[in-house]
């Protein structure tokens, strides 16, 4: 709310939970991806800032897991916004970049 000399101007901000849009992979997506493009993209929800998972993010996980890929394989590193693939001045460009990608080497 804001209020001058003869005005009033208030905002109104409607706060919802974030709503996941993209469905996981399947099992056998996950691997035709990785052996075609060498790469895919996962969306997998985090607590805002945290590196702490989402309840949700809990049966994109396991594809991996069942996929083969062992522990020792994974590494990670954090790209924040330096690398994003969609605009964030959009929720779906927002959507589009909070993303796991897993790299066949």
């Amino acid at each position: 709310m804001y209020s001058s000399e003869g005005s009033v101007e208030i905002n109104v901000v409607e706060e919802k939970p974030f709503q996941a849009s993209i469905e996981p992979p399947q099992q056998d997506a996950l691997k035709a991806a990785l052996d075609k493009d060498g790469h895919i993209a996962l969306y997998i929800n985090f607590d805002f800032a945290k590196a702490t998972l989402k309840s949700d993010a809990q049966p994109v996980v396991e594809i991996v897991v069942k996929s083969g890929v062992a522990a020792d394989r994974l590494k990670s590193a954090g790209y924040g916004a330096s690398k994003p693939t969609a605009d964030n001045a959009s929720s779906e460009g927002r959507a589009k970049n909070r993303r796991v990608e897993l790299v066949k080497l």
